[in-house]
């Protein structure tokens, strides 16, 4: 796992020598998630520059605002400051604990900067001379170039008055020069204005439309350029070849320092490097980037575990760093080092040197014994390759020809963080993997277990092409035999899970709709019995998915057992459905009114969905109001029969207690069993649960809604899809009443209803009814 280290997004990067006020904000992470420094005994910050260590910072244990986010501050007092000159620095972070000390980042530093401030940079003044005393000097000069007596290795006062006075560059109107790193082209953007120099205030050198000049640094690492003052053609020169005379004016130099190219001289100032100013071309954040040849990315040969760059003499790969470029040589091949030339493997490591221009692949673990730049990270096995940069295995790309998922019509797999289990949501539908151009189902109702995550953070996603199976294994484990990995799960602290790979997983036990589109206020999808579809009917789990689906209204059944706990569950009678303890079918009957609460949990309501929910118990109506506040949830619960004042009292004892009245709504078959708790919660709405089946019924419907109507809550009808029809449903809407569907699980009931003014859809699940109405909306 590779330690980082990162600048806050509002963390300064500079500082002015001096200045004893900023301060530094950084992140010591884990493959970028924070580290828990907590328990960290004590915190250094190291600074150094190119010739190595300078000087440390400690950082005290109690100026850390908040240890669990990895966040650590770097103070520049004047003890610090102090024999730190203007310039580029890096820094490291030495946390040491009881396992030993870490070293922020793994790979590489974190440069910041020192800049000077006015009073560190000593100004100069003109200095002053008569006009007797210049003319006395020039003769005596005169004098001495009469007698001969200038060496040969110096220049004469006709090329020195040309080349001591400043040259001032003025671009055209066409845009600043540009400079191309790449063909080490200079093209002086002379398309239709002309640029000019000016070497005196009565001398301007216009530089011809159409200027460009061509440069190497074969011969001397500093090129000159030069501008011919008569006709003002542009030429390079390797220094110490220049043609200075009467007839040239040096306007700028190149200096190429290790693949970096310094400009200086009168074109600096306006000059852009493959269009970055040339002030800012050195300034980035140090991120690394690979621009491919013209002949294709990287190839790795998994025979020889050696990367082919594929740089060619017409088509260069460039690597750039931060504002950097560096040019790869044609025919360089990254050669294998380290444990992998004995041992092989499937994780590795790509690098590149600078200064000499070499290249290296490695294990994982490894590191060259050069300083050379971490290129990317791969994983190349059983025909997959997963990268931080674009690359092929053995000469193709393997990612959709090789491997490729699509969920199934239920959903995203998704983690289970209480059963700890990936579940492929094949429920109702089948999910396929295609691998190697064949596609293959997945089973309905697979899932798999993942142990990985109960000691740890990190799990990989396995699978097994032969048995079309999958399975996990840890980070730093390796994979068996006849597996490939194709998807990771990283467990955080702030957004419960992250996936990568060739499919996402849903985290289940995210509050909120995990980007899910969010839900109509206007025509609610309602969860009926849960989101049970996926899950155990009425069970915490099957509410936490429609909550994880964007789905926060929830139905439900009261049952009340012989003591009187109100429980949800949709029969007084449970044979047939929930099983014992010792995992037997019931054979004689179970009533939850003829049972006590306490034996009633000792059944399991889970095995009969999957054997995944084993053991999955009753959930009472109190563990759904806590359920319901977690996740902001309205419910709409059903009241099964006439409950007398105990039961009533409990009810209303229970939703005082947890203060969810402004979440609930009663609903009903028969509006006499509302007549007690009406008169304890005035403001609960009331669902009028109907068949609709006919006009009479529509007449006893809204007569029976009417009777409510004095004390002013909301009333709303409820009718079944199947014996509903669109003209009985218009009749409720326009006499003034919302109106429910249920329970409605296709898209074409969604639709025959969708043109009515429906106020929401129950639903097992088996249908997005936000989706389906906006896609009709949309044909």
């Amino acid at each position: 796992m590779a330690k980082t280290l990162s600048f806050t997004d509002t963390s300064a990067q500079t500082v002015k020598i001096g200045d004893t006020t900023t301060s530094f904000t950084l992140i010591c992470g884990n493959d970028n998630v924070p580290t828990d420094l907590t328990k960290a005994a004590s915190i250094t910050a190291k600074l150094g520059n190119n010739s190595g260590y300078l000087k440390s910072a400690t950082i005290a244990q109690a100026s850390l605002t908040d240890p669990t986010t990895g966040q650590v501050t770097v103070k520049f007092s004047a003890d610090l400051m102090n024999s730190l000159p203007a310039g580029n620095y890096y820094i490291e972070v030495w946390v040491v604990d009881s396992n030993g000390t870490s070293i922020y980042p793994s790979d590489g530093t974190v440069g910041f900067t020192i800049n000077n401030n006015i009073q560190s940079t000593n100004g100069s003044t003109i200095t002053t001379i008569t006009f007797d005393d210049f003319v006395e000097a020039m003769n005596k000069a005169a004098s001495t170039i009469a007698k001969g007596e200038i060496a040969d290795s110096s220049v004469g006062l006709d090329k020195l008055t040309d080349m001591a006075i400043k040259t001032t560059f003025v671009p055209s109107r066409d845009g600043a020069p540009q400079l191309d790193s790449h063909s080490l082209v200079l093209d002086f953007n002379a398309k239709s204005d002309y640029p000019f120099i000016i070497t005196n205030e009565d001398h301007i050198v216009q530089i011809p439309l159409g200027s460009k000049v061509t440069f190497d640094f074969s011969k001397s690492s500093v090129v000159s350029i030069l501008a011919n003052r008569k006709t003002g053609v542009v030429t390079a020169h390797a220094k110490g070849a220049e043609v200075i005379s009467d007839g040239n004016i040096i306007i700028g130099y190149l200096r190429n320092a290790g693949g970096q190219i310094l400009v200086s001289g009168a074109i600096s100032d306006t000059l852009m490097i493959d269009n970055v100013p040339n002030k800012n071309y050195f300034v980035g954040s140090g991120q690394i980037t690979l621009t491919p040849s013209a002949y294709g990315v990287p190839n790795f040969n998994s025979k020889t575990m050696s990367v082919d760059f594929l740089s060619k003499s017409d088509s260069q790969v460039v690597i750039t760093k931060g504002r950097v470029n560096y040019i790869v040589p044609a025919g360089l091949i990254a050669q294998p080092t380290g444990s992998i030339v004995q041992n092989g493997g499937r994780s590795f490591k790509l690098w590149y040197n600078t200064a000499n221009s070499v290249a290296w692949v490695t294990s994982y673990g490894d590191k060259p014994t050069d300083s050379s730049l971490l290129l990317g990270q791969f994983f190349a096995a059983g025909g997959v390759i997963r990268s931080s940069i674009n690359m092929t295995i053995d000469g193709h790309f393997p990612d959709e020809e090789f491997f490729s998922f699509t969920p199934s019509n239920n959903g995203n797999p998704f983690y289970d963080v209480k059963t700890n289990t990936l579940d492929f949501n094949c429920y109702t539908d089948k999910a396929y993997v295609r691998y190697n151009g064949v596609n293959k189902p997945i089973p309905i109702n697979y899932y798999i277990n993942v142990p990985e995550l109960i000691a740890g953070s990190t799990a990989r996603i396995l699978y097994n092409p032969t048995s079309n199976t999958f399975s996990t294994t840890g980070w730093q484990a390796s994979i068996p035999v006849g597996y490939i990995q194709v998807a990771s799960i990283r467990l955080t602290r702030t957004s419960g899970a992250i996936s990568q790979g060739a499919f996402q997983i849903d985290y289940l036990g995210n509050h909120g709709n995990n980007g899910y589109i969010k839900q109509s206020k206007f025509i609610k999808q309602i969860a009926h019995r849960g989101y049970n579809v996926s899950a155990p009917e009425q069970s915490k789990l099957a509410y936490t998915i429609a909550s994880t689906y964007g789905v926060n209204e929830w139905e439900g059944d009261i049952q009340f057992t012989l003591d009187n706990v109100p429980v949800l569950w949709h029969d007084d009678n449970i044979k047939g459905y929930a099983l014992d303890s010792n995992g037997n079918a019931l054979t004689s009957d179970v009533l939850i009114s003829q049972t006590n609460y306490a034996d009633l949990i000792k059944y399991d309501f889970g095995s009969g969905k999957s054997t995944k929910y084993k053991g999955t118990p009753i959930l009472s109506v109190e563990e759904m109001f806590k359920l319901a506040r977690i996740y902001d949830a309205n419910m709409h619960l059903e009241f099964k029969n006439d409950y007398d004042d105990n039961k009533i009292q409990n009810l209303v004892n229970l939703v005082n207690k947890y203060g969810v009245e402004p979440n609930l709504s009663w609903q009903s078959f028969n509006s006499t069993y509302f007549s007690r708790v009406v008169k304890l919660l005035p403001k609960v709405p009331l669902e009028f649960l109907t068949m609709l089946n006919d006009d009479n019924e529509v007449t006893r419907l809204l007569a029976d809604m009417d009777s409510f109507k004095s004390d002013g809550r909301n009333l709303i009808a409820s009718a079944d899809s199947y014996n509903s029809s669109v003209d009985r449903v218009n009749r409720v809407t326009d006499y003034g009443y919302q109106i429910y569907i249920w329970t409605v699980d296709d898209p074409a009931t969604v639709n025959k209803f969708a043109d009515c003014l429906v106020s929401g859809f129950m639903t097992n699940g088996g249908v997005d009814v936000n989706g389906t109405i906006r896609k009709q909306l949309m044909s």
